[in-house]
């Protein structure tokens, strides 16, 4: 099944061209749903907007090993942009995109090709917005690489 986002309630508002559905790779990492574009997107687009609760590295520690984390992407001055509680309670359609870490897609000839990140994450002091990376075509996944620390977690 898929999830078309029209709007969001809060402060962003998303576009209709983002689409969540099942994950089309064979992954390493079980993964379930991910983030597509239905449109063409130019390199250096803007995709949408992280949405989270600004915490220290403590805190963000002890929502981690109580369960109740590990969504979070460092911003500035040492804090982190905790993303989990936005991620479960309003299913924030940039929270769909995956690691491009251990992905790998299949070629239209039958073979599978790895695949590469077409999105980053970029920071402007405490907020973080997705932008693509190169040329994002019709039906893509939208994929990004988490940084060396969560491939040291994985």
């Amino acid at each position: 099944s898929e999830v078309r986002f029209d709007f969001c309630a809060g402060l962003y508002r998303a576009p209709s061209t983002l689409l969540v559905k099942d994950s089309v790779g064979d992954y390493r990492l079980t993964i379930g749903n991910g983030l597509f574009s239905s449109v063409r997107r130019a390199k250096g687009s803007l995709v949408g907007w992280m949405n989270g609760e600004l915490v220290d590295a403590e805190m963000y520690e002890r929502r981690c090993s109580s369960g109740r984390g590990g969504y979070g992407i460092a911003v500035k001055d040492g804090l982190i942009l905790d993303c989990y509680e936005e991620y479960l309670r309003d299913r924030r359609p940039m929270s769909y995109i995956n690691s491009s870490r251990g992905a790998v897609l299949t070629h239209p000839t039958g073979g599978i090709v790895p695949s590469r990140s077409n999105c980053e994450y970029v920071l402007h002091g405490y907020a973080v917005s997705v932008r693509t990376t190169r040329v994002v075509l019709p039906s893509s996944e939208l994929l990004a690489c988490y940084g060396p620390s969560y491939t040291d977690y994985v």
